[in-house]
Formats: structure tokens, C-alpha cells, sequence
């Protein structure tokens, strides 16, 4: 049975439950991920487009990683041009290493997860842009190395306030973004949780289960716990 629990958090503030809930009763779920979790490597310099949501490049344009493939050995991964309402509907397929072009600007697949894709900027130009420190509120993903260690110092220091419930969860994110848990499918056990950021859909998770990994404010999380009415999250490795 799917169970609405809708509570949003942004900032460390509840600002309101949200109305309505992803996936009707009764929903399908989708077949178990056959893996692995992750093929290639994280670049360090290259940019997080989190499953199910869209990133505004900074070169310009925008792109969502519309669905996961695995087969057990490898994986790969739809895109999808445009974010949001800008959708285009054109979705191409791709692999690791593959090449790929939007807003003018090439980039390579240097990563691809169940829970996100790393494109790498083969401009100097647009890795030196993913590389600025955030600036106000808005910035949604940065590759600054010194920004991202203080994003997962703040993870591991609030460690205990990643449970998402009902009316009553306080996150302090590193950055400002909005974390909701839509529902909670209490005969599968998971959680559709999703994230906004600077006014886009940045991820969603429709299927979260015990033991899936997350992204968030660039910390990756693992699923711990899908209880009755709340969610726990764990940040890994910090």
C-alpha cells in the first residue's frame, strides 16, 4: 500500500507538506536493478546530473538523466535534452566514455550510477565554471574540492537529523535545497523521495529502497531504514 508522508525541508526549515503523491495505489514497481551500481569513475572535475533530474549546465542548456539500464555486467543511461518544462523529448542512450553535446558545449561520460551520471566538461573554460565556489543560494552543484569536503564535514555533523518523517524533519543541508518524501510504499518497502534546487527538479527517487544510494547537495547518502511513515538516511563515509 502507498502511503502519502509529504513533509518538505529547505535550508534546515519545514516549510509546508506537499500536496498529492507520486504513483497511484496499487503502482507497479519496477524490476530489481541487476547492477552494478556503478561503472567508470568519478572525475572530480566533472558534473553530478542526479537520476530522475535535470542540470542546468553551466556553458548553457540543460540535461536529465531520464532513466537507468543495468544488465548485471555494465550500465548506461538516458539523457534527455532540456530540464523541467524545457524537456525537448529528444533522449539519446549512452554508454561510459561516450561523448556527448548540449548547449553548444561537449562533454564525456566519465560515470554512470543508479543514482546519477558524471558528465566532464572538455572545455578548461566550463570545468574552471563547475569549479567556482557556490555564490548564494541558488548554486546547486559545485566540483570545488574545498566546497564539497565542507559539504560532507556539515553531512557528518548533522548525521542524526536525516530522518525524514511527516511535518517534523530538520536537515541542515550544505546547501540550499529542498528534500521531500512524497510517499512510502509500505508492501515493497520504499520510499519516493525527490529534490529541488534554485527552482528545479534536481532528483527523484521513486523507488528508494534499504541499501540504495542517494545523492544530495553533492553527499552521497545510503538509504538505512523505510519505516512506517519515515525514512532514514545515512551519509556515506564521513
Amino acid at each position: 500500500m502507498r502511503r502519502c508522508v509529504a513533509g518538505v525541508v529547505v535550508g534546515g526549515s519545514l516549510l509546508a507538506a506537499v500536496a498529492g503523491c507520486g504513483g497511484g495505489e496499487g503502482a507497479d514497481a519496477p524490476a530489481k536493478d541487476k547492477g552494478p551500481g556503478c561503472v567508470g569513475e568519478d572525475s572530480g572535475d566533472g558534473l553530478h546530473v542526479l537520476h530522475g533530474g535535470g542540470f542546468l549546465l553551466p556553458g548553457g542548456g540543460g540535461v536529465t538523466y531520464a532513466e537507468a539500464k543495468a544488465d548485471g555486467k555494465t550500465r548506461t543511461a538516458v539523457l534527455e535534452k532540456g530540464v523541467d518544462e524545457t524537456k525537448s523529448g529528444a533522449r539519446r542512450s549512452v554508454g561510459l566514455k561516450e561523448r556527448v553535446a548540449y548547449g553548444g558545449h561537449a562533454y564525456q561520460v566519465t560515470q554512470i550510477c543508479s543514482y546519477r551520471v558524471v558528465l566532464r566538461p572538455e572545455s578548461a573554460a566550463e570545468r574552471a565554471k563547475a569549479a567556482a565556489e557556490p555564490v548564494g543560494k541558488q548554486r546547486c552543484f559545485t566540483t570545488n574540492p574545498e566546497a564539497r569536503e565542507a559539504a560532507r564535514s556539515r553531512a557528518a555533523k548533522y548525521r542524526d537529523d536525516w530522518t525524514l518523517v511527516d511535518k517534523s524533519v530538520v536537515h541542515r543541508l550544505p546547501i540550499e535545497q529542498g528534500v521531500v518524501l512524497r510517499s512510502i510504499d509500505s508492501d515493497a518497502e520504499t520510499a519516493f523521495i525527490t529534490v529541488q534546487c534554485g527552482g528545479v527538479s534536481v532528483a527523484e527517487w521513486e523507488h528508494a529502497a534499504v541499501g540504495d544510494t542517494l545523492e544530495i547537495g553533492g553527499v552521497e547518502y545510503d538509504v538505512a531504514e523505510v519505516g512506517d511513515g519515515s525514512v532514514r538516511l545515512e551519509p556515506k563515509g564521513v
